[in-house]
């Protein structure tokens, strides 16, 4: 594991350090962004955070199951890469973050931006936080926005699930309520804007609502946006009891929500970082509580290391590694079961690449140029794939590795087609041409070097 530990010496020691340490402001700091430093992390013997009122249940205890066909349906609760996690039992890793996130809500009563790298947990933690907040009597509707979501279309659904009992000015006993009316019946039948939604808004009572709109990021209608800043700002100057939460890919609040003065005291940006070698320890333990498997003692540094602190590459490892075991009849996962599930991985991979991108890495030296490749990709795994000659350099303990990743880089990766470069800033940017291909090209080197280590 010689290979994965010095690629990795750097990131271990100091990727809090790095997280922590990014300006996520323009310098004024118009917006807080809430910071995580010394934060425990939570192990799965830890209390859960929970909103205080009411108090909530503690959650069923789950089956050891020590048979390989009940182990194989458990664990594919467990390690679920392809979709987000909605059950609390199987959430792990996230909790020094889901419990700021129920303070900011509670006790601060602020609209939250929650943001970070793809496949990061956004979503995960927000249906788990839904069900959290659901239990202690908010009313939470959420929605998913697309490149061509309306703001008057997305929240005429959202107001849907509202029902109209809770506008200060309707009875209990009225006709209206009787039927199962919502808030959608009073908004106008046309397009509508922020001022006429916060004024409908503003006449809540007799509950706290959490609006919820994930996947922000892909809008591409810039006056959803002004629209959603103006709401923000309106519920909050009339104290209205709605809160909006909205989740992105972005490394810093104002790329998600934009420069928006009128906001800067109504808003909490929360960063969700990569995970610690705890928290994927926490994951692991889960699936081997579930299921009754073990993983080996070293397997789930190697876990770690190959993750590069994502919470779907920890799972998608799992998975494949878990279910190679269970195949072999076996309960136990090895070095040998990753190994195997690297070969998995990578075709599944290559295969959602484009043609031509795998026609021009076909033409990559990836066993000559293991290590430089894998400095490259590392560095490529952030929220819109950009990353420059400083990121390179810094990103290793020898920065000399760093400069040589960067000759690679130009020489090889932008001539074979497969990277871009931006030189419109006073430092060059680059980013590859297909979102998968830093994923695909640091499963490849890793499983580069596991064949060559086991020569």
């Amino acid at each position: 594991m010689g290979f994965i530990d010095r690629l990795f010496s750097r990131w271990r020691n100091h990727a809090e350090d790095d997280f922590y340490g990014r300006d996520y402001g323009d310098g004024n700091v118009p917006i807080h962004a809430i910071s995580l430093e010394g934060t425990s992390i939570a192990s799965t013997d830890a209390p859960f955070p929970r909103f205080r009122e009411p108090t909530i249940g503690r959650p069923a205890r789950f089956d050891e199951r020590a048979d390989i066909t009940g182990a194989r349906v458990a664990l594919r609760n467990a390690f679920t890469p392809a979709q987000p996690v909605t059950d609390r039992r199987m959430f792990a890793g996230r909790l020094p973050v889901l419990s700021r996130l129920i303070e900011v809500i509670e006790d601060r009563l602020s609209h939250v931006v929650v943001f970070g790298e793809r496949g990061i947990g956004k979503t995960s933690l927000l249906h788990i936080l839904a069900d959290l907040a659901t239990e202690s009597r908010y009313l939470v509707v959420r929605g998913t926005c697309g490149a061509g979501s309306r703001f008057d279309e997305m929240f005429r659904n959202l107001l849907s699930e509202i029902p109209v009992l809770y506008l200060r000015n309707v009875s209990p006993t009225d006709h209206l309520v009787e039927e199962g009316a919502s808030l959608a019946s009073r908004l106008p039948s046309g397009p509508f804007d922020a001022r006429e939604l916060s004024d409908l808004l503003g006449q809540i009572t007799g509950t706290r609502i959490l609006i919820i709109l994930d996947e922000y990021d892909r809008l591409e209608n810039e006056q959803f946006r002004q629209y959603t800043a103006e709401l923000i700002k309106n519920l909050s100057d009339r104290a209205a009891p709605v809160q909006l939460i909205i989740a992105g890919v972005s490394s810093n609040l104002h790329e998600l929500i934009g420069y928006i003065p009128s906001i800067r005291r109504n808003v909490i940006g929360l960063p969700v970082p990569r995970l610690s070698p705890e928290e994927v320890q926490s994951i692991i333990r889960i699936g081997e509580t579930t299921a009754g498997v073990s993983f080996e003692p070293k397997v789930p540094d190697l876990v770690y290391a190959l993750s590069n602190g994502s919470p779907y590459m920890t799972r998608l490892i799992c998975h494949h590694a878990a279910g190679i075991a269970l195949d072999a009849r076996r309960m136990s996962v090895s070095r040998a079961d990753v190994e195997a599930g690297l070969d998995r991985m990578v075709e599944e991979a290559e295969g959602r690449l484009a043609f031509s991108t795998a026609q021009r890495m076909n033409r990559v030296d990836i066993e000559s140029n293991a290590a430089l490749l894998g400095v490259i990709a590392r560095e490529a795994s952030t929220p819109d794939g950009w990353f420059s000659r400083a990121d390179l350099i810094n990103g290793t303990p020898d920065p000399a590795q760093g400069e040589a990743a960067l000759a690679l880089l130009q020489k090889d990766l932008i001539g074979s087609g497969l990277v871009d470069s931006d030189t419109t800033d006073s430092e060059a940017r680059y980013r590859f041409i297909d979102e998968g291909l830093a994923n695909y090209l640091w499963m490849l080197v890793a499983r580069t070097q596991f064949h060559r280590d086991s020569r």
